[in-house]
């Protein structure tokens, strides 16, 4: 979408994009939502806990790091959105 827009005035990049931003907070939303019911709590049940200790662990650790890292590229911008 941003190369489409590239060329439009800013007013009208503005009145093109603004519709979409609804439109991707749904999309994400739903997704997580598509994620958490395909879960199968029994098979997570049946597994070693340690295992799931450690995966969760990964979770963390991986969640951080994104957190870190895209506050690092897109903080001015989450800034700006204000």
């Amino acid at each position: 979408m941003s190369l489409l827009t590239l060329r439009l005035t800013p007013a009208l990049r503005h009145d093109l994009l603004v519709p979409l931003v609804g439109l991707r907070t749904w999309a994400f939303t739903l997704c997580f939502l598509a994620i958490g019911l395909n879960t199968r709590f029994r098979q997570l049940l049946a597994v070693e806990r340690r295992v799931v200790l450690v995966f969760s662990a990964g979770v963390a650790f991986n969640l951080v790091v994104g957190y870190v890292l895209s506050t690092i590229v897109f903080g001015s911008q989450w800034a700006a959105l204000h």
